[in-house]
């Protein structure tokens, strides 16, 4: 029997077929640790209790080294030892496999300029066999990402795995492959902190990268300012040329197009891989498989241009991947009452009919070696959490897997236990999982009236370091806000918009564009403003056009006059300090006589915020990258749009669904868009789910 599985596009969302069968985008994961190998009894129990609630999928984690032969071959044995037990108890089992694509050692010690380089450090032993990934963010020994040598050896070993998959009838119970190398395999470089890649490998793929870009060498000094500069010469620029900009924070690149190059080309590079691995799984496997990979994250990374994706248009457009995946930010963000944010900007992988997976790993509240399934005191918190963090994303259209992720606090790696294997936890699986299957398949229409755009451009031409804190720290702030203004927002990169149909929304949030073309400005007064729309360009929008750097870039891109002020952390809006948390320098102030003054930076008078009457719709200009969910509220009622509160509230609406997460203990008054009002007594932390035509709690 050869099972199946691939994406389709239809009711405006992607859908999983299994076997032929639409099923809800839910998986169950298992970790990447001893404990959690499929053929353990505690693992094979875990997912077991999954796949008894509905849930057919389960994720693994195989290492491509472990059967990586001499010869360049596969050794697939031990692969179908791991999963054979799980297959035999319960044969409707489907598995896609996190592949780690780290070669083997020997590999390695063979090719020595296939290994990465870092700028600050030297490269060490730090393997641990029980954990992969141990080291991964250490100067250790590990594979260049952008070696194209490993990459051509990868594939011929890879297409031997698939055929024998294939071949095999435990193996055909394997329905998607999951490429994964980087740190966690999560393709972040390697140790970020200690800067690489200056590897051969990394410098091959970097000049190649410049023939591709600019097609002479004329054009390729003109561009770097530099007269003896060549394609078979030209070096990756040193570390402190990569971490600091010219311009406070902001690069030239009227002097620094090198080192914008040189970070492209880094970010280009697991993009370029995660590509090929994707394509020889498609091609090689003589059946339908399902592949992607952790990418396009843009929050909770810090400095993007080491640690983030920039590159992930090339895999939204790729015929070859069918999904990008993503934990939710880590930290104070999934706390009761915080957003629990996505990382990847999923309306984006919608508009390119791709699939958005989240990895759903917050553990129950109160784990502890004693107690891995949470303190049952705190269950109705960790249920509250639970629903959130798949309700995020399935409102959204796309899905998401359960991570049973490592180890406990006070564990190790042989110690780990499911962490909803508890009768508590357990139902409210199967509850979810009704849901999902309840909902799955309705229509799928965005309830979104505001737009944040995000461009992945512009990240190349800020400040990379960690101290003090860069620009690509606002977006989570940003991303909270939005949400628990009460109003549904969506999410996409700058790259996108034109497949957007930007006639639902009423606010559009140019979060960061940086950098802006000609044909941007252009955009900016065919497209968005029109139809009355308010428009709200945050920081130096604009600021560069990809050439060099001048207040007069943003003006053409904005419509508003700005001028360079003094250094100032924050502004009163709405009487609310918004403070920056971050360096921002340099700092621009409004100097538009037509626009009015809204705030002025710190106690001053230089303009912070003012608003621009435009013949079709409104310019806001913020000189620092911070709102406030009080003025999106105000702007949505300026604007004739929906707040679903009449507080702030985190609000998700999609497939039929309404899924609200609670900041404050209070009383909320929910008004549905067919009118219908629901009153909801909520906790901190409570989750509401209801549905979005009747109101009815689910």
């Amino acid at each position: 029997m050869k099972y199946s599985a691939e994406l389709e596009f239809r009711n405006g969302m992607p859908v999983v077929l299994l076997d032929g069968e639409a099923v809800p985008p839910v998986i169950y994961g298992l970790s990447d640790i001893a404990a959690s190998r499929c053929h353990t009894e505690q693992a094979r129990h875990n997912a077991g209790e999954f796949i008894k609630a509905g849930i057919r999928l389960v994720q693994c984690d195989w290492n491509l080294r472990d059967g990586w032969t001499c010869n360049h071959e596969f050794d697939i044995s031990a692969f179908l030892n791991d999963i054979r037990q799980m297959v035999e108890e319960y044969p409707m089992v489907r598995f896609i496999i996190r592949l780690h694509m780290n070669p083997p050692d020997w590999y390695l010690q063979e090719n020595p300029d296939e290994m990465t380089v870092f700028g600050i450090g030297e490269p060490l032993r730090a393997d641990n066999p029980d954990r992969l990934i141990t080291g991964d963010a250490l100067p250790s020994r590990r594979v260049a990402l952008g070696s194209e040598l490993w990459v051509k050896d990868a594939c011929n070993v890879l297409a031997d795995m698939c055929r024998q998959l294939t071949a095999s009838e435990t193996g055909s119970h394997v329905i998607g492959i999951q490429p994964a190398c980087g740190v966690n395999g999560e393709w972040h470089w390697w140790a970020g902190d200690n800067h690489p890649d200056y590897s051969p490998a990394q410098t091959r793929f970097f000049r190649n990268f410049l023939k591709g870009k600019y097609q002479s060498v004329d054009e390729l000094r003109k561009a770097w300012n530099n007269d003896e500069v060549d394609f078979e010469t030209a070096e990756i620029p040193p570390v402190r040329a990569r971490i600091y900009a010219s311009d406070g924070i902001i690069r030239d690149p009227e002097c620094e197009q090198a080192v914008i190059d040189s970070l492209k080309a880094q970010m280009l590079a697991p993009a370029v891989a995660i590509e090929k691995f994707c394509e020889t799984v498609k091609k090689s496997s003589g059946r339908p498989m399902l592949t992607g990979a952790f990418f396009g994250y843009i929050f909770g990374t810090g400095p993007k241009n080491i640690a983030g994706h920039l590159e992930v248009d090339l895999l939204l457009k790729s015929p070859y991947v069918d999904y990008t995946a993503a934990p939710a930010v880590y930290g104070e963000t999934r706390l009761p009452g915080r957003a629990c944010i996505s990382r990847g900007l999923v309306e984006s992988a919608r508009l390119n009919k791709k699939l958005y997976l989240s990895e759903m790993d917050q553990r129950p509240e109160g784990v502890v070696a004693s107690a891995p399934g949470g303190d049952p005191a705190r269950d109705e918190m960790t249920i509250n959490l639970m629903r959130r963090g798949v309700m995020e994303v399935f409102t959204r259209g796309m899905g998401h897997w359960y991570y049973d992720h490592r180890v406990v606090p006070g564990g190790g790696f042989f110690e780990k236990f499911g962490w909803w294997d508890t009768p508590v936890l357990a139902a409210e699986v199967v509850r979810e999982n009704q849901i999902f299957n309840t909902y799955f398949d309705r229509p799928y229409h965005s309830q979104a009236e505001i737009l944040c755009v995000w461009d992945a451009e512009s990240y190349y031409h800020v400040f990379t370091g960690w101290e003090p804190a860069p620009l690509s720290w606002h977006e989570d702030e940003l991303f909270e806000t939005l949400g628990r203004s009460g109003a549904v927002c969506d999410h996409i990169y700058w790259n996108d918009i034109k497949l957007a149909d930007l006639d639902q929304y009423k606010i559009v949030v140019i979060a960061n564009k940086i950098v802006a073309s000609p044909e941007d400005h252009d955009f900016v007064r065919r497209k968005l403003l029109q139809n009355g729309r308010q428009v709200i360009f945050l920081y130096a929008a604009g600021f560069s056009d990809g050439q060099k750097i001048s207040v007069e870039n943003m003006e053409k891109f904005t419509g508003i006059k700005t001028a360079r002020a003094g250094f100032y952390k924050g502004f009163m809006l709405d009487g609310e300090l918004l403070r920056s948390t971050m360096h921002v320098d340099p700092v621009f102030r409004a100097d538009d006589p037509a626009a009015e003054v809204v705030a002025c930076l710190g106690t001053g008078q230089e303009a912070a915020v003012v608003r621009k009457s435009v013949e079709n719709g409104t310019v806001w200009y913020f000189s620092l990258p911070y709102l406030s969910a009080s003025f999106v509220r105000n702007r949505m009622l300026e604007a004739g749009g929906h707040l679903y509160s009449d507080k702030e509230l985190f609000v998700n609406a999609g497939r039929g669904l309404l899924s609200l997460h609670a900041p404050a203990a209070d009383n909320y008054l929910i008004t549905l868009r067919n009118g219908k009002k629901v009153q909801l007594d909520m906790k901190l932390g409570d989750t509401v789910v209801l549905d979005a035509e009747s109101g009815e709690i689910l």
